[in-house]
């Protein structure tokens, strides 16, 4: 695992954090395409990008929170939880369509495949941090882990 990508004096920059912003930018690119594509602005897909952005950390914090009803968890920087911000991250994409009044099934259409490579690549975060090692394997495309699997966080 990789979970520090390098520090900028005592403040770690997290591999996780780094390619979150990857995928931010990779599914914005996507969507911004897919809406040109479909003669909508593709500024609007980086505005309703902010949109889930800001409603995705909000809701994926909630979710964290409301497991174990620790108001400490809502300060710290990690605890997210992915169907957390999925939930608040489609909400505030939903506001952010009726706001602008754009055709939801064509938004919806144009933002499935940004969704899906976002979550991909980030999911590959996920796994630098330790976290998501999967089930062990010995298929030959498996990852080993020499020094045995990453602790694992599951049901804490």
């Amino acid at each position: 695992m990789f979970p520090t990508l390098f520090r900028i004096g005592h403040f770690p920059i997290s591999t996780y954090g780094v390619v979150v912003a990857l995928a931010v930018f990779a599914a914005g690119w996507v969507a911004a395409r897919a809406f040109r594509e479909r003669s909508l602005d593709g500024d609007d897909a980086w505005s309703l990008l902010v949109y889930g952005l800001i409603g995705g950390f909000v809701g994926a914090k909630l979710y964290y929170f409301l497991l174990p009803c620790d108001p400490t968890v809502l300060v710290s920087r990690g605890g997210f939880v992915w169907y957390g911000g999925f939930i608040g991250g489609a909400v505030a994409v939903l506001f952010g369509v009726l706001h602008k009044r754009l055709p939801l099934g064509v938004v919806s259409d144009a933002l499935a495949p940004a969704l899906a490579l976002g979550h991909g690549i980030g999911h590959v975060g996920c796994f630098f941090s330790g976290d998501s090692s999967g089930l062990p394997s010995a298929l030959p495309w498996a990852v080993a882990f020499p020094r045995g699997a990453p602790p694992s966080t599951a049901g804490a």
